[in-house]
């Protein structure tokens, strides 16, 4: 009796459907909330920043199951959050600059080059990723790293170019024959890889290669 019992519970297993594929599109919600902007007349388009929502983002992409599209969600994440450039009519870090944090970028960016097998994504992750490694730490401002946690922990934060280098190098090796490979080329040779993030309406996007 219980080896026909047991014969029945293998049997049942070998019949059971396999895991659904995780469905990401709540980020996808979260990710849109926190690319909306507001319009000030007289001034134009500026993006709030929503340390709330900020945070549950970060606390649902923690431990994400891998699944299709999880490597470009991420990306987008490190992309469209947490190295995010607004170009509007005001100036400063915070209205250009809203949850701006090389730590974060640099994890999921990690995250994204450990899941993909798509070149497009791979080039994109390191490109970010590199740029988030040379970003200057924010200014010291008591009541943004009050308000915004992300504000906090890249005022903490120090770039390091050596690795960024050797990002550019990898870029570059990989793909010569692309924008960002050309630009990587250029950078990696470049003697100082400090960037100066911008701080006045419509200046250039530098995580754009040039």
């Amino acid at each position: 009796m219980r080896r026909l019992a047991a014969a029945a519970l293998l049997a049942a297993a070998s019949c059971s459907s396999p895991p659904a594929p995780p469905d990401y599109t709540p980020i996808y919600g979260l990710l849109e909330r926190l690319q909306e902007t507001v319009t000030v007349q007289g001034h134009g388009a500026y993006h709030p920043a929503n340390n709330a929502l900020q945070r549950d983002l970060w606390t649902r992409l923690q431990g994400l199951r891998a699944g299709p599209g999880l490597d470009r969600l991420l990306v987008e994440a490190a992309e469209k959050v947490y190295t995010r450039y607004d170009e509007n009519y005001y100036n400063g870090l915070l209205w250009h600059w809203p949850y701006l944090c090389s730590r974060r970028a640099i994890e999921l960016c990690d995250h994204a080059l450990r899941e993909t097998s798509t070149q497009a994504i791979r080039e994109r992750a390191l490109w970010i990723k590199a740029f988030a490694l040379r970003c200057p730490p924010t200014e010291s401002s008591d009541q943004a790293e009050k308000d915004l946690e992300t504000y906090a922990e890249q005022r903490k934060w120090r770039p390091d170019f050596d690795a960024a280098r050797a990002t550019y190098r990898t870029i570059a090796s990989e793909y010569p024959d692309t924008p960002f490979g050309a630009a990587a080329r250029r950078l990696a040779d470049q003697p100082d890889l400090s960037v100066v993030l911008p701080k006045d309406p419509r200046e250039r996007d530098p995580r754009e290669p040039r």
